[in-house]
């Protein structure tokens, strides 16, 4: 079994692939895009690990510093952490606000 955790990658999967249909974006991730890789990175991370035994492999910086993050903080106190803090993301807000639009709709 292999692994690859590619950090963002600029590929047009983030823009539907090529279909007409409407992405939400999540706004978490646009800090996280800025150090975004090229899909022409992944096939030579691929065809490294052909042959060998369980290979984890990351690629661009993202990916190397949140594995890192773990390491130094542990899984479980960055989930803690998420939970606790969760209701500040705009992500997290936006979804309240629509919910609450739907309810006074119905």
């Amino acid at each position: 079994m292999h692994a690859v955790h590619p950090s963002p990658v600029n590929s047009r999967f983030s823009k539907g692939g090529g279909n007409d249909i409407t992405l939400r974006k999540v706004s978490a991730m646009d800090f996280f895009y800025k150090f975004a890789t090229g899909p022409e990175a992944l096939p030579d991370l691929f065809f490294r690990a052909v042959g060998r035994s369980a290979v984890v492999a990351d690629l661009g910086g993202v990916s190397l510093g949140l594995r890192l993050l773990v390491q130094v903080l542990g899984y479980n106190f960055i989930a803690f952490a998420s939970a606790l803090t969760a209701h500040l993301s705009g992500d997290y807000q936006n979804n309240i606000a629509k919910g609450q639009a739907k309810a006074k709709a119905s």
